[in-house]
Protein backbone atom coordinates (compact mmCIF):
# COMPACT_ATOMS: atom_id res chain seq x y z
CA UNK A 1 0.00 0.00 0.00
CA UNK A 2 1.35 3.39 -1.01
CA UNK A 3 2.02 5.87 1.75
CA UNK A 4 0.41 9.32 1.75
CA UNK A 5 3.86 10.84 1.16
CA UNK A 6 4.44 8.60 -1.87
CA UNK A 7 1.03 9.45 -3.31
CA UNK A 8 1.80 13.17 -2.99
CA UNK A 9 5.18 12.62 -4.61
CA UNK A 10 3.64 10.76 -7.57
CA UNK A 11 0.98 13.44 -7.92
CA UNK A 12 3.66 16.12 -7.95
CA UNK A 13 5.64 14.28 -10.63
CA UNK A 14 2.49 13.89 -12.72
CA UNK A 15 1.62 17.59 -12.45
CA UNK A 16 5.19 18.58 -13.37
CA UNK A 17 5.16 16.37 -16.47
CA UNK A 18 1.70 17.63 -17.35
CA UNK A 19 2.87 21.25 -17.26
CA UNK A 20 5.90 20.44 -19.42
CA UNK A 21 3.65 18.80 -22.01
CA UNK A 22 1.17 21.71 -21.97
CA UNK A 23 3.98 24.24 -22.40
CA UNK A 24 5.37 22.24 -25.32
CA UNK A 25 1.94 22.15 -26.98
CA UNK A 26 1.48 25.87 -26.40
CA UNK A 27 4.92 26.64 -27.90
CA UNK A 28 4.21 24.59 -31.02
CA UNK A 29 0.79 26.20 -31.36
CA UNK A 30 2.38 29.64 -31.05
CA UNK A 31 4.93 28.84 -33.76
CA UNK A 32 2.18 27.64 -36.08
CA UNK A 33 0.03 30.68 -35.28
CA UNK A 34 2.93 33.07 -35.92
CA UNK A 35 3.57 31.58 -39.37
CA UNK A 36 -0.10 31.91 -40.26
CA UNK A 37 -0.28 35.51 -39.04
CA UNK A 38 2.92 36.51 -40.85
CA UNK A 39 1.22 35.44 -44.08
CA UNK A 40 -1.81 37.59 -43.23
CA UNK A 41 0.30 40.66 -42.50
CA UNK A 42 0.47 42.91 -45.57
CA UNK A 43 1.99 45.98 -43.94
CA UNK A 44 5.50 45.20 -42.71
CA UNK A 45 6.86 48.72 -42.24
CA UNK A 46 5.35 50.51 -39.25
CA UNK A 47 6.09 51.80 -35.76
CA UNK A 48 4.26 50.82 -32.57
CA UNK A 49 4.57 53.25 -29.68
CA UNK A 50 3.37 51.41 -26.56
CA UNK A 51 3.59 51.88 -22.82
CA UNK A 52 4.40 48.22 -22.21
CA UNK A 53 6.10 45.31 -23.98
CA UNK A 54 3.11 44.59 -26.23
CA UNK A 55 4.49 46.44 -29.28
CA UNK A 56 7.84 44.67 -29.10
CA UNK A 57 6.20 41.26 -28.60
CA UNK A 58 3.95 41.76 -31.64
CA UNK A 59 6.93 42.66 -33.82
CA UNK A 60 8.97 39.78 -32.43
CA UNK A 61 6.23 37.24 -33.19
CA UNK A 62 5.85 38.64 -36.70
CA UNK A 63 9.60 38.59 -37.40
CA UNK A 64 9.83 42.37 -37.80
CA UNK A 65 12.60 44.81 -36.98
CA UNK A 66 11.94 46.97 -33.93
CA UNK A 67 11.14 50.42 -35.34
CA UNK A 68 10.27 51.94 -32.01
CA UNK A 69 12.21 52.92 -28.88
CA UNK A 70 9.39 51.67 -26.63
CA UNK A 71 10.53 48.04 -26.61
CA UNK A 72 11.18 46.00 -23.46
CA UNK A 73 10.19 48.82 -21.14
CA UNK A 74 7.31 50.27 -19.15
CA UNK A 75 5.89 53.79 -18.91
CA UNK A 76 3.03 54.54 -16.54
CA UNK A 77 -0.17 55.32 -18.44
CA UNK A 78 -0.41 58.88 -17.14
CA UNK A 79 3.17 59.58 -18.30
CA UNK A 80 2.57 57.76 -21.57
CA UNK A 81 -0.33 60.06 -22.51
CA UNK A 82 1.87 63.06 -21.80
CA UNK A 83 4.71 61.52 -23.83
CA UNK A 84 2.48 60.77 -26.83
CA UNK A 85 0.87 64.20 -26.75
CA UNK A 86 4.26 65.82 -27.41
CA UNK A 87 6.27 62.89 -28.74
CA UNK A 88 8.64 64.81 -31.00
CA UNK A 89 9.68 67.04 -28.12
CA UNK A 90 10.32 64.17 -25.71
CA UNK A 91 12.20 62.06 -28.25
CA UNK A 92 14.59 64.96 -28.81
CA UNK A 93 15.49 64.96 -25.11
CA UNK A 94 18.28 62.81 -23.71
CA UNK A 95 17.47 60.07 -21.23
CA UNK A 96 18.67 60.93 -17.74
CA UNK A 97 19.69 57.96 -15.65
CA UNK A 98 18.20 57.75 -12.17
CA UNK A 99 20.13 56.27 -9.22
CA UNK A 100 20.07 52.49 -9.14
CA UNK A 101 17.33 51.09 -6.91
CA UNK A 102 18.07 47.51 -5.83
CA UNK A 103 14.41 46.99 -4.95
CA UNK A 104 13.47 47.69 -8.57
CA UNK A 105 16.43 45.78 -9.98
CA UNK A 106 16.67 47.32 -13.45
CA UNK A 107 17.60 50.71 -14.99
CA UNK A 108 15.21 53.66 -14.66
CA UNK A 109 15.52 56.98 -16.48
CA UNK A 110 13.59 60.19 -17.06
CA UNK A 111 12.97 62.57 -19.92
CA UNK A 112 13.53 66.04 -18.48
CA UNK A 113 12.25 64.84 -15.11
CA UNK A 114 8.74 64.65 -16.59
CA UNK A 115 8.44 61.14 -18.02
CA UNK A 116 9.79 58.13 -16.11
CA UNK A 117 10.89 55.18 -18.22
CA UNK A 118 11.33 51.78 -16.54
CA UNK A 119 13.71 49.65 -18.61
CA UNK A 120 12.44 46.39 -17.17
CA UNK A 121 14.19 44.02 -19.59
CA UNK A 122 17.60 45.68 -19.70
CA UNK A 123 20.60 45.00 -17.50
CA UNK A 124 22.27 48.42 -17.54
CA UNK A 125 21.37 52.01 -18.38
CA UNK A 126 23.96 52.09 -21.18
CA UNK A 127 22.35 49.07 -22.82
CA UNK A 128 18.89 50.63 -22.51
CA UNK A 129 20.04 54.04 -23.75
CA UNK A 130 21.81 52.55 -26.78
CA UNK A 131 18.67 50.64 -27.76
CA UNK A 132 16.48 53.72 -27.23
CA UNK A 133 18.69 55.98 -29.37
CA UNK A 134 19.14 53.38 -32.10
CA UNK A 135 15.47 52.50 -32.43
CA UNK A 136 14.05 55.99 -32.26
CA UNK A 137 15.95 56.75 -35.50
CA UNK A 138 13.92 53.99 -37.19
CA UNK A 139 10.50 55.45 -36.41
CA UNK A 140 8.21 55.45 -39.44
CA UNK A 141 6.22 58.63 -38.91
CA UNK A 142 4.03 57.91 -41.93
CA UNK A 143 2.87 54.57 -40.52
CA UNK A 144 2.66 54.84 -36.75
CA UNK A 145 0.24 53.61 -34.10
CA UNK A 146 -0.15 53.99 -30.35
CA UNK A 147 -1.09 51.21 -27.92
CA UNK A 148 -1.82 51.72 -24.24
CA UNK A 149 -2.67 49.11 -21.62
CA UNK A 150 -4.77 49.96 -18.58
CA UNK A 151 -2.38 48.47 -16.03
CA UNK A 152 -0.84 51.00 -13.68
CA UNK A 153 2.16 49.92 -11.61
CA UNK A 154 4.55 52.04 -9.55
CA UNK A 155 7.79 50.08 -8.99
CA UNK A 156 8.94 48.66 -6.70
CA UNK A 157 5.78 46.57 -6.37
CA UNK A 158 7.02 45.21 -3.03
CA UNK A 159 6.28 48.62 -1.53
CA UNK A 160 3.47 49.99 -3.69
CA UNK A 161 1.30 46.90 -4.18
CA UNK A 162 0.04 45.31 -7.38
CA UNK A 163 -1.32 46.67 -10.63
CA UNK A 164 -4.30 49.03 -10.59
CA UNK A 165 -6.75 50.81 -12.91
CA UNK A 166 -4.99 53.82 -14.41
CA UNK A 167 -8.06 56.05 -14.06
CA UNK A 168 -10.69 57.33 -16.47
CA UNK A 169 -9.02 60.73 -16.77
CA UNK A 170 -5.95 59.02 -18.23
CA UNK A 171 -8.09 56.84 -20.52
CA UNK A 172 -9.87 59.96 -21.77
CA UNK A 173 -6.54 61.71 -22.30
CA UNK A 174 -5.32 58.85 -24.47
CA UNK A 175 -8.58 58.76 -26.42
CA UNK A 176 -8.25 62.49 -27.15
CA UNK A 177 -4.75 62.18 -28.62
CA UNK A 178 -4.73 63.53 -32.21
CA UNK A 179 -3.81 60.23 -33.82
CA UNK A 180 -5.93 58.00 -36.03
CA UNK A 181 -4.28 54.68 -35.21
CA UNK A 182 -4.57 54.13 -31.48
CA UNK A 183 -6.00 51.48 -29.19
CA UNK A 184 -6.35 51.22 -25.42
CA UNK A 185 -6.97 47.88 -23.72
CA UNK A 186 -9.23 48.17 -20.69
CA UNK A 187 -10.98 45.79 -18.33
CA UNK A 188 -14.25 47.67 -17.93
CA UNK A 189 -16.53 47.21 -21.01
CA UNK A 190 -18.40 50.43 -20.09
CA UNK A 191 -15.33 52.46 -21.07
CA UNK A 192 -15.62 51.12 -24.62
CA UNK A 193 -19.03 52.78 -24.97
CA UNK A 194 -17.56 56.15 -23.96
CA UNK A 195 -14.22 56.08 -25.80
CA UNK A 196 -13.84 54.74 -29.34
CA UNK A 197 -10.16 53.82 -28.88
CA UNK A 198 -10.99 51.42 -26.03
CA UNK A 199 -11.37 47.66 -26.36
CA UNK A 200 -12.27 45.43 -23.47
CA UNK A 201 -10.29 42.42 -22.29
CA UNK A 202 -11.95 40.55 -19.44
CA UNK A 203 -9.93 37.34 -19.69
CA UNK A 204 -7.00 36.87 -17.31
CA UNK A 205 -7.45 40.26 -15.67
CA UNK A 206 -6.25 41.42 -12.28
CA UNK A 207 -8.75 42.72 -9.74
CA UNK A 208 -8.83 46.30 -11.04
CA UNK A 209 -7.22 46.23 -14.47
CA UNK A 210 -6.00 44.29 -17.49
CA UNK A 211 -3.54 41.45 -16.77
CA UNK A 212 -0.15 40.89 -18.41
CA UNK A 213 -1.37 41.33 -21.95
CA UNK A 214 1.52 39.52 -23.66
CA UNK A 215 1.09 36.28 -21.70
CA UNK A 216 0.31 33.08 -23.59
CA UNK A 217 -2.62 31.73 -21.63
CA UNK A 218 -3.76 28.59 -23.41
CA UNK A 219 -2.49 25.64 -25.42
CA UNK A 220 -3.88 27.43 -28.50
CA UNK A 221 -0.75 29.60 -28.42
CA UNK A 222 -2.80 32.79 -28.18
CA UNK A 223 -1.43 35.75 -26.30
CA UNK A 224 -3.76 37.69 -24.05
CA UNK A 225 -4.26 40.53 -26.55
CA UNK A 226 -5.67 38.01 -29.02
CA UNK A 227 -8.66 37.53 -26.73
CA UNK A 228 -9.69 41.20 -26.95
CA UNK A 229 -13.33 41.37 -28.00
CA UNK A 230 -13.91 42.87 -31.45
CA UNK A 231 -10.24 43.61 -32.18
CA UNK A 232 -7.81 41.75 -34.43
CA UNK A 233 -4.21 42.88 -34.19
CA UNK A 234 -3.22 41.83 -37.72
CA UNK A 235 -6.15 43.77 -39.19
CA UNK A 236 -5.19 46.77 -37.03
CA UNK A 237 -1.54 46.67 -38.17
CA UNK A 238 -2.50 46.28 -41.81
CA UNK A 239 -4.46 49.55 -41.66
CA UNK A 240 -1.70 51.72 -40.17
Amino acid sequence: MLSFYRIRQLHGNFEEKKQIILKSISKKSREFRNKREIKKLKNRNFTIISNMCVGGVMCHDLGLEFQSPTVNLYIRAVDFVKFCNNIQYYLNLPLIELPWNSEIGYPVATLNGEITVYFKHYRTFDEANDAWERRKKRINWDHICFIMVDRDIIPPISKTGGAKFCGEKTIRGFNDLPYKNKVCFVKDPKLCKKYDSCYSLTKGCDADCVGIITDIISTSGKRMYQFVKGWDYIDFLNKI
